[in-house]
């Protein structure tokens, strides 16, 4: 028994040394592995979908001009459903953050932009199943890009904050007002 605990905890130094060295930022720290499994999990999944986030709509960016500038009906059919896909898996991301910090991601500016980022998506989206109207995906791409990419480079997974966060009304406040901001953003680009 003894070799094998030592064995199990030499394998597990040598993976968290090896995601330490082939990621740009790890994984895996000593005081995330003393952490229970399901947080190490959902820590896990918020990291993997922060960094999956920009590339979906980077992709979704590409579909929209490709749309846009030449009328390509796979593109159409793609961002018919990667739309929905990305706002769901976006949506995920925000609750398990919420969950894991036990408050409104919105304490900082970086997780602001990404919860400002979901909303304008959610806008772009009504609009363009409502009223069918696509031409202006690119322009809201760019910006909803722009925005998550700027939140997944530079936000932290942990800190002081303020315990308004975790109110019930401050948090229905802010989901009102991120909304507002993007209705209004939306509106502006379609006047």
């Amino acid at each position: 028994l003894r070799r094998r605990a030592r064995r199990d905890k030499l394998v597990s130094a040598r993976l968290s040394l090896l995601l330490t060295a082939c990621c740009p930022f790890p994984f895996i720290s000593p005081c995330e592995q003393s952490i229970g499994r399901l947080s190490f999990v959902m820590l896990y999944a918020i990291r993997f979908l922060n960094m999956f986030l920009p590339l979906l709509y980077l992709g979704l960016m590409a579909l929209n001009v490709a749309w846009f500038v030449y009328q390509d009906q796979r593109a159409r059919q793609y961002k018919k459903w990667l739309i929905p896909t990305t706002l769901i898996l976006h949506f995920v991301e925000l609750v398990l953050r919420g969950l894991y910090n036990g408050y409104f991601p919105i304490a900082t500016v970086f997780e602001a932009a990404s919860v400002l980022a979901f909303c304008l998506m959610l806008v772009y989206y009504m609009v363009e199943h409502l009223q069918k109207v696509q031409t202006t995906g690119p322009f809201f791409m760019i910006i909803v890009f722009l925005l998550q990419l700027f939140s997944s480079a530079f936000v932290e997974f942990s800190g002081d904050i303020s315990p308004l966060l975790s109110s019930g009304m401050f948090i229905m406040h802010t989901s009102a007002a991120m909304l507002s901001y993007a209705t209004i953003f939306a509106a502006s680009l379609y006047a």
